[in-house]
């Protein structure tokens, strides 16, 4: 998807993209998060998605695109997750090689941005104290 990048650099940006990803679901999975956590957990699902569009396919960049949604959505910014699940989901449907699970999972989290965006609490995802979303 990205540009040319030798194997040293390909490494890195595939590990950072997994360390970022891996990172943003423990904010998304905390029992509280500050506002600072909250900064983290959408810019930390956008380098990774980024450094996934440099060194991995669509179905990374898909998964990127619907991570972002999520966490937008947590934090009930329907308008941008929708537009980050769409995203995720025109991706994934242009692919012929995605697993099944992915196409699935995409519509998830179309619902998740939808339910943000009429202002209701993502199912499965609590409202925390001191955050509107």
């Amino acid at each position: 998807m990205g540009g040319t990048v030798n194997d040293d650099e390909a490494r890195l940006h595939k590990r950072t993209a997994v360390d970022l990803y891996n990172r943003v679901w423990e904010l998304m999975e905390a029992e509280a998060r500050t506002l600072d956590d909250d900064i983290e957990m959408v810019t930390a699902a956008c380098a990774s998605r980024y450094h996934w569009s440099i060194v991995g396919g669509p179905v990374q960049v898909a998964t990127g695109d619907w991570q972002i949604a999520r966490a937008l959505a947590l934090l009930g910014d329907g308008s941008a997750a929708i537009r980050f699940a769409r995203a995720a989901l025109e991706r994934i449907r242009a692919t012929d090689d995605a697993p099944d699970f992915m196409l699935a999972s995409c519509y998830e989290g179309l619902a998740r941005a939808h339910a943000a965006a009429a202002g209701d609490s993502p199912v499965g995802f609590p409202r925390f104290p001191g955050h509107d979303g």
